[in-house]
């Protein structure tokens, strides 16, 4: 039995990894669907909803990669992290097209996608011990 084999078995730590896949992308979601979704704790300046656009989806690439990681190779789990943030990021603003007050923005899309590309990058680099190769 190979390595990834027997990483398809269930174990609490691959549970939690994709339930709070499942979580964020619903909390994603959750804020998209909000009118007004600005907080006033939040720093406002020039396009800072990129930067939260940007942060969103960092911690989405992250928490998906981890999850991929453990049943696929890293760099196969690196492209399908990645291109699953980016479908995700595009959905998200076809969803804000819809929202009221809400509009999608080719800006925030490339925020989206970034962040995940960031994330991903950063999880992966953690789980290999530093390195990228």
């Amino acid at each position: 039995m190979t390595e990834r084999e027997t990483l398809k078995e269930p174990t609490a730590r691959r549970l939690v990894n994709w339930l709070l896949v499942v979580i964020y992308a619903s909390f994603i979601f959750i804020l998209s669907s909000l009118s007004s979704p600005g907080a006033s704790f939040l720093p406002t300046f020039y396009h800072s909803d990129k930067l939260i656009h940007f942060v969103e989806f960092f911690i989405f690439g992250f928490l998906l990669y981890r999850a991929l990681n453990e049943y696929q190779e890293p760099k196969k789990a690196f492209m399908t992290s990645f291109f699953i943030v980016s479908l995700y990021g595009f959905t998200d603003e076809l969803h804000q097209y819809i929202v009221p007050l809400r509009s999608a923005e080719a800006l925030d899309l490339l925020a989206d996608s970034l962040g995940g590309l960031l994330g991903t990058s950063f999880a992966m680099a953690g789980l290999r011990g530093g390195s990228l190769e």
